[in-house]
């Protein structure tokens, strides 16, 4: 949670909000990922 210790107001003006959903590539292999988001999404979804 990169965003999570950033006060609301700051947060507000970068024009990010609590339903932001930061997904970084490149550090896993592209299947590892995918499993990551089908599993969120099920069980989260």
């Amino acid at each position: 949670m990169t965003h999570a210790t950033v006060p609301e107001e700051v947060r507000k003006e970068m024009s990010i909000s609590n339903t932001l959903l930061r997904l970084s590539v490149g550090l896993e292999e592209w299947v590892d990922i995918w499993n990551d988001l089908k599993w969120a999404l099920v069980r989260y979804g």
